[in-house]
């Protein structure tokens, strides 16, 4: 048996590489796309209601702009198009709030668009 202890930087690393792998895991399954958009979901939410003044019009537009990509292995031209319009509703609303997960959606929206048809 080994006195040495481990580095606390390897077992973080260890522990990070066990996520991703189930991460992987879960996404590349048939619900995938579906817990990727609700964690993003989530996460808009969660930074609407820590960061925007006027919580309403803010949440539709953020959840507008992550909720779609539950649909993009089947449907990514209306799914981009739903996000891109979620994510100028949240620029151009009053006090509008968007969000890091709306941007998110968005890369990865376009991303995929461009895949497909580019």
């Amino acid at each position: 048996m080994s006195t040495a202890q481990r580095d606390p930087i390897d077992e973080l690393a260890d522990v990070a590489a066990r996520t991703a792998k189930h991460a992987q895991r879960v996404l590349e399954g048939p619900d995938g796309p579906l817990a990727f958009a609700l964690v993003l979901g989530l996460l808009a939410m969660t930074e609407v209601t820590i960061s925007a003044e006027d919580v309403g019009p803010a949440m539709i537009a953020n959840l507008l702009a992550t909720l779609p990509l539950a649909l993009a292995r089947r449907r990514i031209s209306w799914v981009t198009g739903t996000i891109v319009f979620g994510v100028l509703l949240a620029i151009a609303t009053d006090g509008g709030t968007l969000t890091i997960a709306a941007l998110l959606g968005l890369v990865i929206a376009l991303y995929l668009f461009a895949s497909r048809y580019g």
